[in-house]
């Protein structure tokens, strides 16, 4: 009798054992499987601010979220691994990739030559080995429509920069109208001009921002900043992105799946801030960064509904905009997983539209200058 008790006492308590390491189990997938949610505090760890006169820098750790490793436009054209084709058409060009690496390009890289210097509007992932892609730019350069020196008309020579200023990344990105682009490309000029005490306008082509970004007075008052900010990454092998105020105002962060990728990026990042901080500088007063308000800004806009874009079948990009930021998130379907966070500060002189004097009969002579996404691209 005794026997058959402690028989039906095991055996319950062996089912009991079970049910709870089934529940167990469920409840450890349950949390294994929840979508990803940056509100969590504990996700990225913001560093103490570093700071060059009115520019300053809030790095961003987290663990890797991904292994594959991928190739910067700027160091695929370098090592001839990709091709950028012009199109004759300002809003789409084409782009091959002869590597066994996917490249990222970052929306904002800058793409020198052909028939006139664009910006290529989104992130894109090309898949290694890769047939032509096209891909949606904007024109930087707007008194041009032919080969430029010793350049070849029919390809890209080099990328070595990428939009410098949010204004600019905002009218690509955000607002897509060429028109808009062309202003700001103006306006950062003209502020450059200003401030470096110089005219930045080329004789080879005044209207061509990348020519501005080379010339010898920006680069030297914008390798100031660069000087005491480009080593601050250095044996920070947790790094995975960055947040900058200009003025004490936030402007911009990005924030990418893993270091590597973080690092490529980087040059031109912060070549970028460098140069806007230049245009910004001013004697005004203001008050220090405070990396909570980008926080809180972030935190709110991940919550509001999303927006989604196929811009090519490796890529998905998916906007939400809040009152006074919105973000980009790229995400690589092949991986499954979200590769760039991009935020942006949205200001009240956002919503007024500019058209620069004498840029539009420029574009109603030409009809070949069309606002064009890739054939490919639907909004979902």
């Amino acid at each position: 009798m005794k026997t058959s008790l402690v028989r039906q006492f095991m055996m319950r308590a062996s089912a009991v054992i079970v049910g709870c390491c089934a529940l167990l189990a469920l409840v450890t997938q349950s949390v294994i499987a929840q979508p990803d949610n940056v509100t969590q505090a504990d996700e990225f760890a913001y560093s103490a601010p570093f700071s060059h006169k009115n520019l300053t820098i809030f790095l961003i750790s987290a663990k890797d979220r991904v292994a594959t490793s991928y190739s910067s436009l700027k160091e695929a054209m370098a090592s001839e691994k990709i091709t950028v084709y012009e199109t004759g058409t300002v809003g789409e060009l084409s782009v091959k990739n002869g590597s066994k690496k996917p490249i990222f390009i970052q929306s904002g890289d800058i793409v020198k030559g052909g028939k006139q210097d664009r910006t290529l509007a989104y992130d894109f992932i090309i898949p290694a080995n890769s047939d032509k892609l096209p891909i949606k730019s904007f024109c930087v350069e707007s008194g041009r429509w032919t080969n430029r020196g010793r350049e070849t008309v029919s390809q890209f020579s080099t990328s070595e920069d990428g939009l410098v200023s949010r204004e600019l990344r905002m009218a690509a990105k955000h607002k897509a109208v060429q028109s808009e682009v062309w202003s700001k490309v103006a306006k950062i000029q003209e502020k450059l001009s200003m401030n470096t005490n110089t005219v930045v306008m080329d004789e080879a082509s005044p209207s061509s921002l990348q020519l501005s970004i080379e010339n010898g007075a920006v680069k030297k008052t914008s390798d100031d900043y660069i000087s005491q900010l480009d080593g601050i990454i250095k044996g920070r092998n947790d790094v995975v992105g960055f947040a900058f105020f200009i003025n004490g105002e936030f402007n911009t962060a990005d924030i990418y799946a893993s270091n590597d990728l973080f690092v490529k990026m980087w040059p031109k990042l912060i070549k970028a801030a460098a140069i806007e901080a230049v245009a910004e500088l001013s004697d005004k007063t203001y008050s220090a960064a405070d990396i909570a308000s980008f926080k809180a800004k972030a935190s709110k806009v991940l919550g509001e509904k999303a927006k989604e874009q196929i811009v090519n079948p490796r890529t998905k990009m998916i906007t939400k905009e809040a009152q006074d930021i919105v973000l980009f998130e790229t995400n690589d379907e092949a991986l499954g997983s979200w590769v760039h966070r991009n935020f942006m500060a949205k200001y009240a002189s956002d919503a007024q539209p500019e058209e620069p004097e004498g840029r539009r009969s420029y574009e109603q002579q030409h009809n070949q200058i069309q606002e064009l996404s890739p054939r490919i691209n639907r909004i979902r």
